[in-house]
């Protein structure tokens, strides 16, 4: 990925989501989950002190995905910001393939 690369601008179109809350929402997975949707089994993973993507937005998703009936496991990775080569470790690739079988 380039280092300039910029999703709001580069994907969206626009400087600022908080300026265009439906173009965020419509972008957003979350805005497409229901209960008349479906959806395979879904594996979250989220650095706790995430410093670009909070983390609440994972624990949202997370709610979101639970209140409409889908399988969803949610791992919170403490002291992992957003990233890195932790989630290359063999405990976490050991979590995915057990999820996966």
């Amino acid at each position: 990925m380039p280092k300039d690369f910029r999703p709001t601008k580069d994907l969206l179109g626009v400087e600022d989501v908080l300026d265009n809350k439906e173009l965020a929402r419509q972008a957003s997975c979350a805005a497409y989950i229901s209960k008349e949707v479906d959806l395979p089994n879904i594996l979250l993973m989220h650095g706790a002190t995430d410093g670009q993507v909070g983390i609440e937005h994972s624990r949202q998703l997370y709610n979101q995905l639970k209140e409409a009936d889908k399988h969803v496991v949610f791992y919170e990775i403490k002291g992992v910001d957003h990233g890195g080569p932790v989630f290359w470790s063999e405990d976490i690739l050991d979590i995915i393939d057990s999820f996966i079988q």
